[in-house]
């Protein structure tokens, strides 16, 4: 065998050791951390703007986001935002998961909703009154994402959230339009459930499978049908 075509059969072979990655993330596990949050709270109904990330009231850590009931003094809202960007041209193909770290909590039940948030925040500057506008009129809160979830944080660690497929594919598609997730609660007895945020050291996680762009797997066909062409024809010359 010739030196030129040891060489050939060589990079025909690193290319399809280079396509083994690609076909085997086709269904991968994508789990993305959170890339920024905060906290909005109204304070019993006047709107008054607080937030723990940029606030003399309230905790002097900011890896607390509080879930309070609608019926309480304070009501708490987590904003979150998850960049997706390095996955433009991929197609989910299944429901994500949210992932949220309870520090600790004193009650039993909490029904969280998650909302679309209709624009961008800052962790350091956005309050309840810039961002969400006064009391419930309008503001940046966008549509539900599915349905209310009722959740018991009976002990500190990880509790998981649903979000749909087609929420996460259109994130992917239009990530200018990927402004994050907002929290609430529709009900629950009185009392607090604490998350860690991105400082916290157990950060909110987002997590779905997701099938590569066409693109990536036309370009690894394409080298390979190149080189195999190749060989045939120095074969053919030989």
């Amino acid at each position: 065998m010739n030196t030129s075509s040891t060489r050939l059969r060589t990079a025909l072979l690193l290319a399809a050791l280079v396509s083994v990655p690609f076909a085997n993330s086709a269904f991968a596990d994508i789990v993305v951390p959170v890339t920024s949050d905060t906290e909005i709270v109204l304070d019993n109904g006047d709107a008054n703007a607080l937030t723990y990330h940029n606030t003399p009231l309230g905790p002097s850590t900011i890896d607390l986001l509080a879930l309070k009931p609608t019926n309480q003094d304070f009501q708490y809202y987590p904003l979150l935002k998850f960049d997706l960007s390095s996955y433009s041209g991929d197609t989910v193909t299944g429901g994500a998961t949210l992932s949220l770290y309870v520090n600790n909590a004193n009650v039993s039940s909490f029904s969280v909703g998650l909302v679309s948030l209709a624009a961008p925040f800052n962790p350091a500057t956005t309050t309840y009154d810039n961002y969400y506008g006064t009391e419930f009129s309008g503001g940046s809160w966008g549509a539900a994402i599915g349905s209310a979830q009722v959740f018991f944080p009976t002990s500190a660690g990880f509790y998981s959230f649903a979000i749909p497929q087609a929420t996460v594919q259109s994130w992917i598609d239009s990530p200018s339009a990927n402004y994050g997730i907002g929290i609430v609660t529709t009900y629950g007895t009185p009392g607090v459930v604490d998350f860690s945020s991105s400082t916290g050291g157990h950060p909110a996680t987002l997590s779905f499978s997701a099938v590569p762009e066409p693109s990536t797997y036309a370009a690894i066909a394409g080298g390979l049908m190149l080189g195999i062409a190749m060989l045939r024809r120095r074969k053919s010359a030989a």
